[in-house]
Parts: structure tokens; C-alpha cells; sequence
């Protein structure tokens, strides 16, 4: 099987180098990620009809007290005293609340890695972009200073998900022009009637939505259940880069996979000396 190679760009810090040390990875908070328009969502009121809406009040008081009768008498009493218009807008603001809390929920325990997906297979580009993108080693890899490590896709998410025991959602990103990913009331009203996960669902493919501004990254997300130190096997690991201006990481990134009993390859990335772009030679160790 061919490689499906994605790739994590950093800066060289010393819990950078001490991940391709000890094999983890970082999964962030929603809260921490670069782009401000993370985890944003727009919520959409809507017409619903006014049995929904009954239902799903039916099964809000029936989590309360465990009667599926009285709860609906409690529902029906409630919609004689208010009348149609006001309980209408009554089920709308709780809607919009139950739906914003459900999302705070959602970003305080779901964590997410960024990934770059090769835009090439490896046959077709030993080098492919976003590797190969000046604006990636700027922007993530302090100003062309730091290092980049290559992974192989199925290999990784198959490794995090065994040795943390955990199941992960992964998902590649989809870059939009200008709308924020919308959930509907209806979506919302639905899951409380029947738990079909859906509002769950949307939020983690929003997770996945970002402006068309950032679709260089090629962005995979991968989506974990556990915040920070994700650990993962080391034949995961494919090639390891490193810049040519930081010959200290160079040192300490060799020194850290002669002690590996899988054997990376290493490579030094260089400005090219006639035009803008990368020079990529192999560094033995």
C-alpha cells in the first residue's frame, strides 16, 4: 500500500522536539487553534411545528422526572397558559440555549490536531506541497527556523486510536467562500425528540469548515476525545525535515532517531540558490 503522507510543521521548541522524542502528538482546544473563526457556528431559527415542539419539551421534562405521562400533561398545561405565540418563542430561546451550551460542551471535550495532506503521492512528488510551500515553513515553522515531520496517515490514526484506546474522527477540511457552517433549529429539536446525534454530527463537520483563505494548509483534522499528549508507534513516523538554519535541531533530531528502532529518513531543507523555493537533501545519521 502506498504511503498517504500528511505532515506537521513546528517551530523547534523543546516540547516539539521531546513529541518526535516520546511519539505523541498535541491535541489542541478548539479555543487554542490559529484561525479566530474556530468552532463558529451559525444557529438558525426556523418554523417548527407546534407537535415538535411539544415532543421535544416532552422529552426535556421527562429527563427531569421520569414520567412520560405527567411530562406531557406538564407540556400541554404549560401551551394552554402561554398560547401558541408565546410558547413558541418560549421554545425558541430554550432551543438557542440548549443548542449554545451543547456546543461549549462539544468544544471543552473534543481536541483537535491540524494536519497537511500531501497534495501528490509520494510517486508522483517525493516533495509534494504543502511541504514544499514557503508560506507553510513561515507561518508554522518559526519564519523557516524549524523542522517538519512526515507521517503516514493510516498508520497514525490507527496507532492513536489503539495505544489511547479511544476512538478518533478524522476528516479532511472543506474550504468555503463565505458562509459560516449554519445548524438549524429543527436539527436541534429533532436530536431532543429522537437522539439521533445529529446536532453532534454537524458541529464535529464543522469543525472541518474553514475560509477558502487557509485551503494552502490542505488541512486534515483529526479529532480526539483526549486534550493534549496523544501518544502514538513510531513507524508512523515516515521522513523528518529539518532547516537549514537551525543546525542546533539538526543535532538534536539526530540524536533523537539514532535511538529509534525505526529509522526515519532525515532530510535538510535549503534555500535555493537561484529561485524561490526548497532544496531537500538526505542527511545520514
Amino acid at each position: 500500500m502506498d504511503i498517504i503522507p500528511v505532515y506537521k510543521l513546528m517551530s523547534g521548541e523543546n516540547y516539539h522536539v521531546d513529541g518526535l522524542r516520546k511519539n505523541t502528538v498535541w491535541f489542541s482546544n478548539v479555543e487554542q487553534l490559529n484561525d479566530p473563526y474556530e468552532g463558529r457556528i451559525y444557529f438558525e431559527q426556523e418554523e417548527v411545528s407546534i407537535a415538535n415542539m411539544k415532543s421535544a419539551l416532552t422529552q426535556i421534562f421527562y429527563l427531569n422526572n421520569n414520567d412520560l405521562k405527567k411530562s406531557r400533561r406538564e407540556v400541554e398545561d404549560r401551551f394552554k397558559k402561554m398560547g401558541k405565540t408565546i410558547f413558541t418563542k418560549h421554545i425558541h430561546k430554550n432551543v438557542s440555549r440548549h443548542f449554545h451550551e451543547f456546543l461549549k460542551t462539544h468544544h471543552k471535550e473534543r481536541h483537535v490536531l491540524s494536519l497537511s495532506k500531501a497534495n501528490l503521492s509520494l510517486k508522483e512528488n517525493l516533495f509534494p506541497e504543502p511541504l514544499s510551500l514557503m508560506m507553510m515553513w513561515a507561518h508554522y515553522a518559526n519564519g523557516f527556523r524549524g523542522f517538519c515531520i512526515e507521517y503516514d496517515y493510516s498508520k497514525l490514526i490507527k496507532s492513536i486510536n489503539k495505544i489511547n484506546d479511544i476512538r478518533l474522527d478524522a476528516r479532511e477540511v472543506e474550504y468555503v467562500k463565505s458562509n459560516l457552517p449554519i445548524i438549524k433549529s429543527s436539527t436541534v429539536i429533532d436530536d431532543i425528540i429522537y437522539k439521533n446525534n445529529k446536532t453532534s454530527k454537524e458541529i464535529i463537520k464543522a469543525y472541518a469548515t474553514k475560509h477558502k483563505a487557509w485551503d494552502y494548509e490542505n488541512e486534515v483534522r483529526v479529532i480526539s476525545p483526549i486534550q493534549g499528549i496523544n501518544k502514538y508507534s513510531e513507524e508512523c513516523v515516515n521522513r523528518v525535515f529539518v532547516s537549514e538554519l537551525n543546525p542546533s535541531l539538526m543535532d538534536d533530531v539526530k540524536i533523537i532517531l539514532r535511538e529509534k528502532k525505526h529509522n526515519p529518513e532525515l532530510y535538510q531543507v535549503s534555500l535555493h540558490k537561484k529561485k524561490f523555493g526548497f532544496v531537500f537533501i538526505k542527511v545520514d545519521y
